[in-house]
């Protein structure tokens, strides 16, 4: 409860003006005695200043009084700072009006997390408000979740905007994502030891699966630097990319969200990651690795309202319409909310094979990090780091509450993911640089509502986000890094620097599933054509596949550098997807937040000036991952998975 100094009337609308006692010239009352001065040259006390307005009320729920409850005028922002107070223990608010006068027809709210969200009409003067928030009540498992475009309880309706947004976004397209599907597909066949064995499709995906104790690798052994490695088992289960693609049909219990799968069952279940869904969830569970290393919503609480109910949860405590009631969630205006898709792990469970070829009795763990945004950017880069190349697990416990600081990175603002992927990123701060085409996306279709109805609450635009989620845009990749380069002739040579720096992320670059990766490519040429390399470091192995499919974009060998996280499976195969990996088959280059990496390239010119290009390229998948994909998909593009970023070209004389 924030305090105010005047308790005067429960209801002031009108400024108190206080008049303190007039003095005598020569230090004596006026009137006892003494001659007063003349009135121009009387000294005069200052007024005081004017009051601001308030209104003092009662929180409660269930008519006990409710601690915590954030009170505010209806449609007052917070971007420039709170506009809220805190009701106190003993449910009581103070809550000033600046601005405002008598006669003025204004609504207050209260909204607390885990009750619905409540208005009222200021009070008459002399009263207080009272404000009674109903709890949301047990989460209801049988809740059926609503597709976006559904004409009963559909959001497109009245959120038109901020639906259409969404619908061209990679969290609605998550379930009908071709290299999803491919992956799922690939998954479960390994999942149920069916690799190279003719399955017929409905068979595979309806099961009968295969018990926990019999999947995947079990029973297998690998080798992990000196020590020989038997695995028992790891903590996945069917329908492990189901809970982050399609999770309305996961939360049923589905397994496999391929269109032709889903056919005839509710839309819902094609949206991917749905407007319904999202808005259920009322807490991420990030208190711990374990909890990080769960896939989707097998971390989430989620707050399902009862049959012939509605409720939605989200950022804005003042939304009361009487057509869908709301409740506040601290959650969604931080980044544990995306920690639901965007974290997860393979661990595995394995025992040690002695030089006799005897299982040693104890039982350990291995951490595979899969989707770990959250965690890059919540923890300090050299925390990850040693996390990422180790087994992981709580004796490696990450430190430090993130986004991080460094010396010329906006990332040390306090920013969550929601503040960059759900509008425009704020420009750099140390030399002013927006992103490419930037422009103020807080609005919405210029009403500063996130509906499109008449009684929709007005509000500073700039609180609002936008549902499109970018990332994985040219924009934004070009955005995530800077990249520079400075060439000098060395005698007959000429060497050129280039520093690559991921200045614009809280994240490692690249981000995300392991399986995306980076390239920067260095080419040089003079008046006679391309130059070879001298000297220099090149692109690796994991940036060309098997020669046969796309061998245009095959790039290993070029002048230039690589960065990602490719992992190898406990039958020596790489890279795979996390969920078949055992370790590393390679060290993490990437660029962790704030990180540089600078490389120097030899070339010996024949004849003229020296063009020099160097380009950032990021890419989906490994290029052998890329090759398998279309190979199983001929008609695909091959351009589909490949973002350019970054580039500069100079000259050398």
């Amino acid at each position: 409860m924030v305090p105010w100094p005047w308790r005067s009337s429960p209801l002031v609308l009108a400024a108190l003006v206080a008049a303190g006692p007039g003095c005598a010239g020569n230090g004596s009352p006026a009137g006892a005695g003494g001659t007063p001065p003349p009135p121009d040259l009387a000294i005069k006390p200052p007024a005081p200043p004017p009051v601001e307005p308030f209104v003092r009320g009662l929180v409660t729920s269930q008519g006990k009084p409710l601690a915590g409850a954030r009170v505010r005028l209806q449609g007052a922002s917070d971007h420039d700072g709170p506009r809220y107070v805190l009701s106190g223990v003993d449910g009581a608010f103070d809550l000033p009006l600046p601005g405002r006068k008598a006669g003025d027809v204004l609504v207050i709210t209260a909204g607390a997390d885990g009750y619905r969200s409540v208005a009222v009409t200021l009070p008459a003067a002399g009263q207080q408000a009272q404000v009674e928030l109903p709890p949301l009540g047990a989460d209801n498992a049988a809740y059926p979740f609503v597709a976006a475009g559904a004409v009963e309880g559909g959001c497109a309706g009245c959120h038109t905007a901020l639906a259409t947004a969404w619908g061209a976004s990679q969290h609605a397209a998550a379930a009908r994502d071709p290299l999803f599907l491919d992956e799922n597909r690939r998954h479960l066949t390994w999942w149920q030891k069916l690799e190279g064995k003719k399955v017929v499709d409905d068979v595979l995906y309806a099961g009968p699966f295969l018990a926990n104790e019999q999947k995947g690798d079990v029973g297998k052994t690998f080798n992990y630097g000196y020590e020989v490695l038997r695995i028992l088992g790891d903590n996945q289960a069917v329908g492990e990319c189901a809970k982050c693609h399609s999770p309305a049909y996961s939360l049923v219990g589905g397994v496999d969200p391929r269109p032709r799968t889903i056919a005839g069952k509710p839309a819902v279940y094609a949206e991917g990651v749905s407007c319904d869904v999202c808005h259920k969830i009322r807490a991420v569970d990030t208190s711990d690795e374990d909890k990080l290393a769960l896939p989707g919503f097998d971390k989430v609480t989620l707050a399902r309202p009862a049959a012939g109910a509605a409720v939605s949860l989200g950022p804005f405590d003042d939304i009361t319409s009487p057509d869908m009631p709301s409740s506040y969630s601290p959650a969604y205006d931080r980044s544990e909310y995306c920690a639901t898709c965007h974290s997860d792990a393979r661990v595995i469970r394995f025992q040690e094979i002695d030089n006799q070829g005897n299982l040693l009795p104890q039982v350990g763990t291995r951490t595979i990090w899969g989707e770990d945004s959250y965690r890059e950017w919540r923890f300090t880069p050299g925390s990850v780091s040693a996390i990422q190349l180790r087994d992981g697990g709580t004796s490696y416990a990450p430190r430090g509450d993130g986004p991080f600081t460094t010396t010329a990175n906006y990332a040390g603002r306090p920013l969550q993911c929601q503040e960059c992927h759900m509008q425009d990123p704020p420009p750099d701060p140390s030399t002013g640089e927006r992103i490419a085409d930037f422009q103020y996306t807080g609005d919405n279709q210029g009403e500063g509502t996130i509906a499109q109805r008449k009684d929709a609450v007005r509000r500073d635009a700039r609180a609002l986000h936008p549902h499109r989620m970018e990332g994985r845009t040219a924009r934004f990749i070009a955005w995530a890094t800077e990249l520079s380069a400075q060439g000098t002739r060395q005698g007959d040579k000429v060497v050129v620097t280039v520093r690559l720096e991921n200045r614009h992320t809280g994240h490692a670059f690249p981000t995300g599933l392991p399986d995306r990766n980076v390239l920067l490519v260095v080419e040089a040429s003079d008046d006679k054509g391309p130059l070879p390399l001298t000297a220099g470091p090149t692109v690796p192995w994991w940036a060309s596949g098997d020669g046969k499919g796309d061998p245009a974009r095959d790039l290993a060998g070029r002048p230039g550098r690589g960065y990602g996280r490719p992992l190898v499976s406990a039958d020596g195969e790489a890279p795979v997807f996390y969920l078949r990996a055992v370790a590393p088959a390679a060290e993490d280059t990437r660029l962790l937040a704030g990180g540089v990496d600078q490389s120097s390239y030899t070339f010996t010119p024949r004849s003229g000036p020296v063009t020099v290009r160097a380009r950032v390229l990021h890419r989906l998948r490994f290029k052998a991952q890329t090759d398998r994909f279309l190979a199983a998909n001929p008609g695909a593009d091959p351009a589909q998975f490949e973002t350019p970023g970054d580039q500069v070209e100079l000259v050398v004389n």
